[in-house]
């Protein structure tokens, strides 16, 4: 007989408690294995459907109903006693709960019709993949690293073993019960990474680090609001008789659309608005080579408003210069068939096609400036090991069972939940129960100004004293934010 079988979980509620399962063998009916042994009952010493668990109790995963095992019967001659399971097998990473025999035997001999689950992550290059080979985006984080150990829980809570490292994670996936019907979908066939969870992290790193400040030089462009838009169009390309001239001017900035790296030959202006007309010029074409002589007017006239104020242009004008501006066509010539090679020959000082930001007279290109910040970097210290302990939550509680109660507040711990603390325990009877930590440095910094004005101000003998202004004035502030600065709401001690 096979000494590995298949077995399907009929009941795991064990009266004694320490994980066994009622269970039939996948190839055979209950009334067959119920005929094999006379007069037993359920959970009895010869109920011939009974399987101890194979691995130690600690770390055996207890079936649900309907799922699949693995058996184990290590006395042949004896085929309805020493038989324990193994968990298993199963077809997925992260949720274990809902898996039932079909979706279970999908990957055996013993699969039936049932859809195969989809790749989680991809190795090949075929596919975009993200770290650590997700082919979605949302699951990069959900599994343990490869190189790690997890001991993972049926579904949303793991323990990870890192290298020095620790994590001990709850709520790591988004809830599968979601009122959406596409996230539900997905979270059956992709574990997606939560944004909330809870979580404790304990690592050790091999050198000790301190965050530290330093001076660099850093080469960024000068940025500024252009001052005025040039706009030439061309009545017919096929036969050109008008050359239209017009200037706007940029009125005031509008976020980041009129900053010099921003704006360009698509850049659309708000008109009435931001932007305002102030010239518009005609001029009509009368050589024999118009193209031609269209090409001069258009460079000629970019040239003046680069050389000289605006005024050159027309008496109308402020006397003032254009810079920094911006040359384009109008979309009435740019939308025109074969206007690309018109435009080509529309070059202005290293500017081609027909369109560039002009700077200043002194150079086309926004100018790089040498800048100086400050900028955080981690300091080594010396080769001692540093190691580090956090605990993320919505809300953090320290909770002391010698808890002798201040203004009448005091945690009973006989009503709690003794199994797992649920949201109604937190909720209801720690949150009341508690007091909020304080944020030190903002304690300090009130503490420091209540000295320094305390010190420093100064009064007759019978006279009221005189105090700094603008130190009462911090204080006032700084007192009247105290409940939302000082005061964490979120980390509470009893």
């Amino acid at each position: 007989m096979k000494i590995i079988d298949i077995v399907i979980c009929l009941d795991n509620k064990d009266p004694k408690g320490f994980g066994r399962i009622r269970g039939r063998g996948i190839s055979e009916t209950e009334s067959e294995r119920s005929n094999a042994v006379p007069n037993w009952n359920p959970w009895s010493d010869n109920d011939p459907f009974v399987y101890s668990p194979f691995l130690p109790t600690h770390i055996n995963i207890i079936p649900q109903v309907e799922q699949a095992v693995k058996v184990i019967r290590y006395d042949n001659e004896k085929t309805l006693q020493n038989q324990e399971y193994i968990p298993g097998p199963f077809t997925t990473s992260f949720d274990f709960s809902y898996q039932n025999e079909l979706s279970q035997l999908t990957e055996t001999t013993y699969a039936k019709r049932s859809e195969k689950a989809p790749d989680i992550k991809s190795f090949t290059g075929e596919k975009k993949t993200f770290d650590d080979g997700y082919i979605k985006p949302e699951s990069v984080g959900s599994l343990p690293k490869l190189n790690d150990i997890g001991l993972v829980g049926n579904y949303g809570s793991d323990v990870i073993l890192t290298e020095h490292g620790v994590q001990l994670r709850a709520g790591k996936l988004v809830d599968k019960f979601s009122g959406n019907p596409k996230l539900k979908a997905e979270t059956s066939k992709y574990p997606i990474y939560s944004k909330k969870q809870s979580k404790i992290s304990l690592k050790k790193f091999p050198t000790t680090l301190k965050l530290d400040k330093k001076v660099i030089t850093d080469s960024t462009l000068t940025r500024t609001d252009i001052k005025h838009v040039i706009e030439y169009g061309l009545d017919n390309l096929d036969n050109p008789t008008t050359l239209t001239f017009k200037i706007y001017r940029i009125n005031k900035g509008f976020g980041e659309k009129y900053k010099t790296d921003v704006f360009g030959l698509n850049s659309e202006l708000d008109i009435p608005g931001t932007a305002e007309l102030i010239f518009e010029n005609t001029v009509g074409l009368e050589s024999t080579t118009k193209l031609q002589e269209a090409y001069i007017l258009i460079r000629d006239f970019i040239s003046k408003i680069d050389r000289d104020n605006l005024k050159i242009i027309s008496p109308s004008l402020d006397d003032i210069s254009a810079h920094p501006f911006y040359f384009r066509p109008a979309n009435s010539l740019r939308t025109q068939t074969n206007s690309s090679t018109f435009l080509s020959n529309i070059f202005y000082n290293g500017k081609t096609n027909g369109f560039g930001l002009i700077y200043s007279r002194n150079s086309t290109e926004v100018p790089v400036k040498q800048v100086k910040k400050e900028v955080p970097y981690l300091k080594k210290i010396n080769d001692v090991d540093q190691t580090f302990a956090a605990i993320t939550a919505d809300n953090i509680f320290y909770m002391s069972t010698i808890n002798t109660g201040v203004d009448d507040k005091k945690i009973d711990f006989n009503a709690l939940d003794k199994y797992e603390y649920t949201q109604e325990d937190y909720l209801m009877k720690i949150l009341p129960n508690t007091f909020s930590s304080v944020r030190g440095e903002k304690l300090i910094e009130i503490l420091e100004l209540m000295t320094l004005i305390l010190l420093n101000h100064t009064h007759g003998i019978v006279t009221p004293p005189k105090y700094f202004k603008s130190s009462i004035d911090t204080l006032k502030k700084l007192i009247d934010r105290a409940k939302q600065d000082m005061v964490n709401t979120s980390v509470r001690i009893n």
